[in-house]
């Protein structure tokens, strides 16, 4: 215990089925809040001096949100609260999330948030050309006679567009997964690629994934990983972070 209390920072992600719009919302009656109740009852007793979290938005409000609310506010924490969405500075994917930054040096231990840098809206800042003649990416006639009404088709020339939140059944649930892309010339529809759905998630370019793995291994993989853009956004909003402290 002496150990995890030796951090200057703690971040979570507890499980966000609980909360999902399409899960059943059990909030702490879900086996998977276990987690969480655990980390509330280490909080008390360990107080680390810095935490931050992310969820889903359906995390704010919750029955979970008011415990760890109280738990910190009763604890002696200064808490910074808000649902971001990358888009909200520029960059194209949508991936609104709930983020929570708190710290035992009250306000003090606070600042504003740095803004996110990021490139303009433009897909072919994402996107790998040479993808587009990778058959394992490309979907069939049949598959856009039956989803073409139910997914978002971003088209590759179209500068002024946001992917959707791609989630880690993309490539084997057909909707709700993230968006499709439209190629050049009429020539169909792919899937994106891991990398550039990583691409889109922030990450830099030297991250790697494994080359071994299945494709549909690696979408799992890069699926549902945080956008490091609001990761750093939340957590500049901490002093320790920002050097000041």
């Amino acid at each position: 215990m002496a150990r995890w209390g030796a951090a200057d920072l703690w971040w979570m992600s507890p499980p966000c089925q609980p909360h999902t719009v399409l899960g059943k919302k059990l909030d702490m009656d879900d086996p998977r809040s276990a987690s969480l109740a655990r980390l509330l009852k280490l909080i008390e007793e360990l107080r680390p001096p810095n935490l931050a979290m992310e969820n889903v938005p359906g995390f704010a409000g919750s029955q979970s949100h008011e415990l760890l609310v109280n738990v910190l506010s009763q604890s002696g924490y200064a808490i910074s609260e808000e649902v971001v969405c990358p888009t909200q500075w520029g960059w194209p994917n949508r991936r609104q999330r709930f983020y929570l930054a708190a710290s035992l040096l009250g306000e003090a231990g606070l600042v504003q948030p740095s803004q996110a840098q990021a490139e303009p809206f433009g897909t072919m800042n994402f996107i790998d050309p040479e993808q587009d003649g990778n058959s394992q990416l490309l979907v069939n006639e049949s598959f856009m006679e039956r989803y073409a009404n139910a997914i978002q088709i971003v088209d590759r020339l179209e500068n002024q567009v946001a992917t959707n939140c791609f989630t880690s059944a993309y490539g084997r649930s057909p909707t709700r997964c993230g968006s499709y892309l439209w190629l050049p010339g009429g020539s169909g529809v792919r899937r994106f690629a891991p990398r550039e759905i990583l691409r889109y998630l922030d990450f830099p370019q030297s991250y790697q994934l494994p080359r071994h793995l299945s494709l549909k291994k690696l979408w799992s993989l890069a699926g549902n990983s945080l956008t490091l853009g609001s990761t750093r956004r939340v957590l500049s909003r901490l002093s320790v972070v920002n050097g000041q402290v």
